[in-house]
């Protein structure tokens, strides 16, 4: 389970890339960003950090609450 700080920096991070841009949830996960933008290696790292994940299945980062 993720914390709200967690969430929000990741979705700042997201907003960069594709502003404007819906977020969605779907049960226990909040979907922020097509899985194809490309990400500079910081970004892609500090992600990982704060529990995102590329969900494969959706083609999209994921991030479980």
């Amino acid at each position: 389970m993720g914390k709200r700080a967690e969430l929000i920096e990741g979705l700042q991070i997201l907003e960069r890339y594709e502003p404007g841009k819906y977020a969605d949830a779907q049960h226990d996960v909040v979907y922020g960003a097509h899985s194809g933008i490309e990400l500079i290696d910081a970004d892609a790292k500090r992600l990982d950090e704060l529990g995102w994940f590329i969900d494969d299945e959706v083609d999209s980062w994921a991030f479980f609450t």
